[in-house]
């Protein structure tokens, strides 16, 4: 796991106070559309980037962090 997927598996374990790895599905900690757009905005916040609409693609903690990684390559 590297630095960025560390970052967002503590702040989902933050904000769900449960056990989250890489593999979890978005979904099924419970993250709907609403809880996608404030972790959407926190991500922005802490990583500096911008988030599209690709993010809607993204299904796990893992691909999550892809997404995130390829934003800051194009910033």
């Amino acid at each position: 796991m590297d630095a960025i997927e560390q970052q967002i598996v503590q702040a989902l374990r933050d904000e769900l106070g449960r056990c989250v790895t890489p593999a979890d599905s978005l979904g099924r900690l419970g993250i709907d559309s609403l809880r996608m757009a404030e972790l959407a905005s926190g991500l922005e916040h802490r990583f500096g980037i911008r988030m599209d609409e690709e993010l809607l693609d993204v299904d796990t903690v893992a691909e999550l962090a892809d997404y995130v990684r390829r934003r800051m390559s194009d910033a």
